[in-house]
């Protein structure tokens, strides 16, 4: 999805697709932190900003590394090896998140007597 396609995405509601342009079109210029997004979009709950950085990611390589402080979008050579360390940093989170699912089927598992017709598996 490019930059028109989010400006106008009728899912949306028009208040939505003007906090992901304004986002979108500050980290296109570089680094943004979190509270500087914050205040791009007149917003205190930074739940805001990270669910709109989240969609974001889901058409553009945003990079978000807890070192550097902010998010940004990739775009030359010279984000390479950053989008690297993002994606290793994501990848370790997602791990870590599948791993803790497994215990909670092993109970559920269990609860429901080793049912093996159970859909949560």
């Amino acid at each position: 999805m490019k930059y028109e396609q989010i400006k106008n995405e009728k899912k949306l509601t028009k208040l939505q697709r003007d906090r992901l342009n304004k986002i979108y079109q500050r980290m296109n210029l570089g680094v943004a932190t979190k509270q500087e997004l914050m205040s791009l979009i007149n917003v205190k709950d930074e739940r805001i900003v990270r669910d709109c950085i989240s969609y974001i990611k889901k058409f553009y390589p945003v990079i978000s590394l807890s070192g550097a402080k902010g998010y940004r979008i990739a775009k030359t050579i010279d984000d390479l090896e950053d989008a690297k360390h993002a994606i290793n940093a994501e990848t370790g989170r997602a791990n870590d998140i599948v791993d803790g699912v497994v215990e909670l089927k092993k109970f559920v598992m269990e609860m429901e007597g080793r049912n093996e017709k159970s859909n949560i598996l």
